[in-house]
C-alpha cells in the first residue's frame, strides 16, 4: 500500500513533536482526542450526505458541519463527485486521500478539478505553533515555512493537488481549499490552497520523492 500525505509529511517535512499520535484532526489542546474522534465523524458524514442527502434538518455537530460545507460548496459552483478519494500517483509511490473531490458545475468543459482538504476541531487551521514554540520550523529544505497547524494543513493539501495533477491528468488545471470546521460553535472557513506553502514545498518535496525513493519509496500506513 502507498503511504498517504501525512506519513510522508511526518517523515520528510514536519518537525519530530510530541503532540497527539493520531495522523488527521490533530489538536493541541484538551480537547484534542474530541476533535481527532469528531473529524473521523465529520469525514463519515460528508460522504453519508452526498450518497444520500438528508431528508431532516442535521442533529448532530458533524452532520451539521457535512452540510455545512457542501452547502458553501454548491454555492461555491463545486459539484462533488467523490469523498475520500485515494490520489494514486505511482510515479512518485505514494497515495493522498481527497477528502472530497469535484468539478465546477458552470464550466464547460469540466477542465478543473477541486480538491478540499476537511479539518475539524478548534484548533484546526489556525496560525499557532504546533508544538508551542513559535520558532519551530519545518525541516530542511522546507525551513522557510513556520511548523504551525495552518502551515501543516496547507502542506497536506498541496501534496493532495501535486498528486491529482498526476492521477488526473486530463484536467487542466487543479485547485485545492482548505475546509476547517468548529464543532465548538458550528463555524466554517473556507480558504484557498496557501500558494506560499504550494511553492515552499511542492517542488522540492516532487524532486526529493523522485530522486531518492523512485522504485523503493516507502514510509509508514497511513
Amino acid at each position: 500500500m502507498y503511504p498517504g500525505a501525512h506519513a510522508v509529511l511526518m517523515d520528510l517535512v514536519w518537525p519530530a513533536t510530541t503532540t497527539t499520535k493520531s495522523p488527521r484532526r490533530r489538536g493541541g489542546s484538551r480537547h484534542g482526542r474530541k476533535a481527532v474522534v469528531l473529524g473521523s465523524e465529520l469525514d463519515a458524514a460528508i460522504t453519508a450526505a452526498h450518497l444520500q442527502p438528508l431528508q431532516q434538518p442535521p442533529s448532530t455537530p458533524t452532520q451539521q458541519g457535512a452540510a455545512l460545507i457542501l452547502s458553501r460548496l454548491k454555492e461555491m459552483g463545486v459539484r462533488v463527485t467523490a469523498t475520500q478519494q485515494p490520489l494514486v500517483s505511482t510515479d512518485l509511490q505514494i497515495a493522498p486521500i481527497a477528502d472530497l473531490i469535484g468539478v465546477y458545475t458552470e464550466k464547460v468543459p469540466d477542465d478543473t478539478l477541486v480538491i478540499v482538504e476537511v479539518k475539524c476541531g478548534c484548533t484546526a487551521g489556525r496560525n499557532v505553533s504546533v508544538s508551542g514554540d513559535s520558532s519551530s520550523r519545518f525541516r530542511e529544505p522546507f525551513s522557510a515555512l513556520k511548523d504551525t497547524w495552518k502551515n501543516r494543513a496547507h502542506a497536506q493539501l498541496a501534496l493532495q493537488c501535486a498528486c491529482a495533477k498526476l492521477w488526473a491528468p486530463h484536467y487542466r488545471r487543479v485547485v485545492g481549499f482548505l475546509a476547517c470546521y468548529n464543532p465548538d460553535n458550528g463555524t466554517l472557513k473556507m480558504a484557498p490552497l496557501s500558494k506560499t506553502v504550494n511553492a515552499q514545498l511542492v517542488p522540492r518535496l516532487v524532486h526529493i520523492l523522485r530522486k531518492l525513493h523512485k522504485g523503493c519509496w516507502r514510509a509508514n500506513a497511513p
